[in-house]
């Protein structure tokens, strides 16, 4: 007999490790209430998980973002660890991983990524 298992996006998402904490496949990074990290979700996006219309659809849900501190970064050619601009305010993504550089600017990072994602910004 076989079984059939259609797996949803946030499940694909859940079923890679983390990037940004580390946390086992299929265990959330946050338990309660459950969530995972955007990190999750671009990571399985960029392995083929995902669509675009599905990261579009997560991105356009996110209601705050956090950010720690700001660092501006002088050395040319740095880029975002999300969305690859360069040039942009730069600030580490977390303090598991000091090393990885995000936007300061996270509406501007998202809304690049938005705009990829509809086929818009390059």
């Amino acid at each position: 007999m076989t079984v059939n298992i259609i797996t949803t996006a946030p499940q694909a998402a859940r079923g890679r490790q983390c990037p940004l904490c580390d946390t086992l496949p299929g265990e959330p990074c946050q338990l309660k209430p459950a969530g995972d990290h955007l990190a999750r979700y671009l990571d399985a996006y960029t392995a083929g998980q995902l669509t675009r219309e599905y990261m579009a659809a997560v991105v356009g849900e996110l209601i705050t973002v956090d950010a720690c501190m700001l660092i501006v970064s002088t050395e040319p050619g740095l880029a975002c660890h999300y969305c690859g601009r360069t040039g942009q305010r730069l600030e580490p993504c977390c303090a598991r991983h000091p090393d990885q550089l995000t936007c300061a600017d996270v509406a501007g990072c998202r809304d690049f990524l938005i705009a990829q994602l509809n086929g818009g910004a390059r």
